[in-house]
């Protein structure tokens, strides 16, 4: 939301109609204007214990071992496990993506540029492009976030347990510093994409620290 939308619903959450009721979702509660929140009744959704999330899969029907990965790659969230098991194309998205990493890590440069053409292949700047770019950092992050974990000696936190060899070849290649690192463009990447910055180059500057 912009400052000049926020503003504009300033009015609306000050004199709101008979019986309404506002809900304002939001992933960043520092990115609203200090005049919306004071405004709200703030409500913190936490994360679900993984465990729980296991048996709330284990109960619906899914394997342990497939249970035990999507409840880890919920992170906290029933609804992404639950999308996951519900979802065939979901789970066949995901597991493109996991594909295209290893690649991004093992390619030289030029493939890599190669490997990512696909997902520029539209000239239009839709929201809904930005959205699945979105979602493909989010699972890039998951697996650095497990190299990570397996780099520093904490596998029993790894999400993606299916790549677990993978993982633990690349956690011998990187240190602490540069996974670290990495993670952290990746959320910049995020953000920019929620703005209007071209996503091509936010992507192929986001695969140069790739290394």
């Amino acid at each position: 939301m912009s400052i000049a939308a926020a503003n504009a619903l300033l009015k609306t959450l000050e004199e709101p109609s008979p019986k309404t009721l506002i809900v304002l979702l939001t992933t960043d509660e520092n990115a609203l204007p200090d005049t919306i929140i004071s405004r709200c009744q703030v409500v913190r959704f936490y994360q679900v214990p993984t465990k729980e999330i296991y048996a709330a899969l284990i109960a619906k029907g899914a394997t342990r071992v497939a249970a035990l990965e999507m409840a880890r790659l919920s992170f906290g969230s029933p609804g992404r496990a639950l999308d996951l098991l519900a979802s065939q194309e979901k789970l066949k998205f995901f597991q493109s993506e996991r594909v295209r990493f290893w690649k991004l890590l093992s390619d030289s440069l030029a493939e890599r540029l190669a490997s990512l053409a696909n997902l520029f292949n539209s000239k239009d700047d839709h929201m809904e492009a930005r959205d699945k770019l979105i979602d493909i950092l989010q699972i890039w992050q998951t697996l650095w976030r497990d190299i990570l974990s397996s780099r520093q000696g904490a596998g029993e936190l790894v999400a993606n347990i299916s790549e677990e060899v993978e993982i633990k070849k690349q956690a011998k290649r990187y240190s602490g510093a540069q996974i670290a690192g990495v993670i952290k463009k990746i959320e910049n990447s995020a953000a920019l994409l929620r703005q209007n910055v071209n996503p091509k180059l936010i992507i192929e500057n986001l695969i140069l620290s790739f290394y």
